[in-house]
């Protein structure tokens, strides 16, 4: 049962990476900025961001060319959080509409990923092969792996190495491999399971990824070696495993059941002894603590098979105390607040801080509860809120200054007020509209009337004045006025209104133009006026109304502040939980093991006086 556990430790260890694997940011161009704005978020993985970036912005129409761009890239999204049901009818509601070619290959790509998702296999494949056939080159990496991790569930092994050849080798490409070795091993087609896992132990040594997916395929290969009974085989490789990698603890306990397995149980001494050193917080050392004692007395050594059992008996009981310990910083929320480490965001664009489990002192303890997708889940979770309440907070220092921007608007209300009632009243003292209505009925009399004068101009007007003060003195002294100066006057008079007759047309046009243009600035004067009147009443009841939101959206927003904090206080209980049933579940395995010790030390004190009273 142990030895199959690891298989499936080995297997669960590898999940996440590739769920990781299917995201889909690949190059392709913005052209909306509202676009760039989320794809920032996403290629930051910051998941909760970019989905409120893509729904506003697609409630906002903001995004005129790439909407369905970014549908595409919400419905992703909604996978991520939980929400397949939603993701598939807004990939379905997309494919219904036009949508373009170019992007229709995604769509059903992502389709089948939540075909997967629900264990509808012969689905999937179905809307790989039918719909997508051979895809684009940027799609070309998801959609074979896809492809072969459906095969791989399918157990239609024989057709996985064609997919895998369209892969690059890169560490998709080696997970792939490695989950196709253990699966055909487990179905046991194992010499194809065996060559698969070399090509992955034989991979030129990379990064810490790289170097750890080697490893495994290590174990692996020791695991089937035993299960098969090629012990010599396992001893080879398990040999080989690096002794300060992070599986050097199951290596090492493998290694020295490799020797047990060979009938050599001295040679398992080595293996096990340096083990049993190392910290009790490794599941390993732990068994070992419990398989050394027990070798020493295969190999006759009674006197330090009991101290041995004594001393795992004694550490076992230590590390029983270190969990009560451990179980009371979890809840007094100490653990937790060493695990997160307040990470301190100057913008809200900036990304997630990555979990770094060395600054946690218990990392051994959990150390496979840190690499579960149930925690790094719950983990990010729990940043995407805290990036929420940050945001709020920030949003809260902005409001003092809204606050004082409102103010002085009240106060500049305030002084302009009077200015403006004033320029109200002298408007309303000076009459314009009543100046206008009697030079219009002036026009009107001057038409009727045919009054010369009185569409001439300035200069026009001064002659006829001239003229006619000249006739009234001439009335008074006819005697004395020549003949022939009478007749120049009579003759310059008539030339003087046979000009204004002349044009008395186009001088009536215009002056009936300019009437108009007045009084259409009168009609605009009047709106200004009441604009003017509105905003010395009306705005003052729209201010004060801005005041009272403001004040409503300061305990919006602590309302939301309040629900935030009780929604990451769940987040952080649930991540509690999952560390507490851990230290349940190791709890049991100490208690289960001191029993065992304690239960091998009777046994093997009753053989030592056994022994004694024969002789």
């Amino acid at each position: 049962m142990r030895r199959s556990g690891i298989f499936v430790l080995l297997v669960l260890l590898l999940s996440a990476p590739l769920m990781a694997s299917n995201r889909i940011d690949r190059p392709h161009q913005v052209v909306d900025p509202g676009y760039g704005a989320i794809l920032f978020d996403y290629y930051q993985q910051n998941w909760f961001a970019a989905m409120s970036q893509a729904l506003m912005a697609l409630e906002t129409g903001t995004l005129p060319t790439q909407a369905p761009q970014a549908q595409v890239l919400l419905g992703a999204l909604y996978a991520h959080y939980g929400m397949p049901d939603e993701a598939e009818a807004l990939f379905r509601k997309l494919l219904a509409e036009s949508v373009d070619p170019a992007l229709a290959p995604s769509i059903w790509l992502h389709l089948a990923e939540l075909h997967y998702r629900k264990q509808r296999y012969t689905d999937a494949l179905a809307l790989l092969d039918e719909q997508i056939g051979t895809p684009p080159e940027q799609l070309n990496r998801q959609f074979h792996a896809l492809r072969t991790r459906l095969l791989m569930r399918m157990g239609r092994f024989e057709e996985t190495g064609d997919a895998l050849d369209y892969l690059n080798e890169d560490s998709l490409s080696a997970y792939l491999r490695y989950n196709l070795a253990v699966s055909r091993i487990n179905s046991g087609d194992g010499d194809r399971g065996e060559g698969l896992l070399w090509q992955v132990a034989n991979l030129p040594p990379g990064d810490d990824e790289t170097n750890a997916l080697k490893d495994r395929a290590m174990l692996a290969l020791g695991v089937h070696y035993l299960r098969t009974g090629q012990t010599r085989q396992a001893r080879k490789v398990l040999r080989a495993a690096r002794l300060d990698g992070p599986y050097s603890e199951t290596a090492l306990l493998l290694h020295g059941r490799a020797w047990i397995a060979s009938d050599e149980p001295a040679r398992a001494l080595g293996s096990l002894q340096t083990l049993a050193e190392r910290s009790l917080q490794f599941e390993e050392t732990q068994e070992a603590l419990l398989s050394l004692p027990w070798l020493f007395q295969v190999l006759g050594d009674f006197g330090r098979a009991a101290t041995g059992y004594r001393y795992a008996i004694s550490r076992y009981t230590e590390h029983y105390r270190y969990l009560a310990e451990l179980e009371q910083q979890i809840r007094s929320g100490q653990w937790f607040a060493d695990l997160v480490q307040e990470p301190v965001w100057s913008t809200a664009m900036e990304g997630l801080p990555p979990f770094k489990p060395g600054r946690v002192e218990s990392f051994a303890t959990f150390r496979h509860l840190f690499a579960s997708h149930d925690f790094h889940s719950r983990w990010r979770d729990y940043h995407e809120q805290l990036r929420q309440i940050h945001l709020l907070h920030s949003w809260r220092q902005r409001l003092p200054a809204i606050e004082e921007m409102v103010a002085a608007q009240v106060r500049k209300h305030r002084e302009q007020v009077p200015l403006a009632e004033d320029m109200l009243a002298a408007l309303e003292q000076a009459g314009w509209p009543q100046q206008l209505k009697k030079m219009e009925q002036r026009f009107k009399h001057g038409q009727q009337s045919n009054d010369l004068s009185m569409f001439a101009s300035e200069d026009e007007r001064k002659l006829l004045a001239a003229v006619d003060e000249v006739e009234t003195l001439m009335s008074r002294w006819p005697e004395k006025i020549k003949p022939e100066l009478r007749e120049r006057l009579a003759l310059q008079k008539g030339l003087l209104l046979w000009q204004l007759q002349e044009n008395s047309v186009p001088r009536q046009w215009q002056r009936e133009s300019q009437l108009k243009e007045l009084d259409t600035l009168l009609k605009e004067t009047a709106v200004l006026s009441d604009r003017v009147s509105s905003a010395a009443s009306g705005d003052s009841h729209r201010v004060v109304s801005l005041g009272h939101q403001l004040a409503g959206l300061y305990n919006e927003i602590g309302e939301l502040e309040g629900r935030g904090d009780k929604l990451l206080g769940r987040q952080q209980q649930q991540i509690e939980l999952l560390a507490m049933t851990q230290i349940e579940t190791t709890r049991q395995r100490l208690k289960a093991f001191t029993a065992e010790s304690w239960a091998a030390l009777g046994d093997l004190q009753n053989l030592m006086v056994r022994e004694k009273r024969s002789r």
